[in-house]
């Protein structure tokens, strides 16, 4: 059963509300005349996250023993590859997987985030090869940041 509570008020003083003219400025008086200029603002829409997993303790039959985990944003999309080392020639062969992926069924991304460590070269040659921006952050004490949280609906898993 719902009930109003009794006897509660709020403790936060009320504020006065301002009239449309103060907000928006009197439609009658004129300061500036109307500019013809454009601003363009150009943003990356289409986000990748990736992350390693740390070397599982047995080997699998085909050498793997890292997994690297991405997610894709606009499409909603969790993909997974397996790679035997985190050496730069393996970890590549994954992302390469991961990216052809995503390039066959016409996803685009514009800027990757990565939270892993990752040499140099692998990162010349994911800005290089695939063209997009490259921003690294890396977690701190163990913990995820709060823009790598796995979504509520994931689509598809590639192994």
């Amino acid at each position: 059963m719902v009930q109003t509570r009794k006897n509660v008020r709020l403790t936060k003083p009320k504020v006065p509300l301002l009239p449309p003219s103060a907000v928006w400025g009197n439609p009658a008086e004129k300061s500036e005349p109307l500019s013809n200029k454009l601003h363009i603002q150009i943003e990356p829409i289409s986000k990748l996250y990736t992350d390693d997993t740390r070397r599982f303790p047995e080997r699998a039959r085909s050498g793997n023993q890292y997994i690297m985990i991405t997610y894709h944003c606009d499409s909603n999309a969790i993909l997974a590859v397996l790679f035997k080392s985190r050496a730069d020639r393996h970890h590549l062969i994954a992302y390469n997987i991961i990216m052809q992926h995503l390039k066959d069924y016409k996803l685009i991304v514009d800027l990757q985030i990565l939270d892993n460590e990752a040499s140099e070269a692998y990162k010349q040659i994911i800005t290089s090869d695939w063209g997009m921006s490259l921003l690294h952050c890396t977690s701190t004490a163990g913990t995820p940041p709060n823009a790598l949280f796995a979504p509520s609906r994931p689509i598809s898993w590639l192994f």
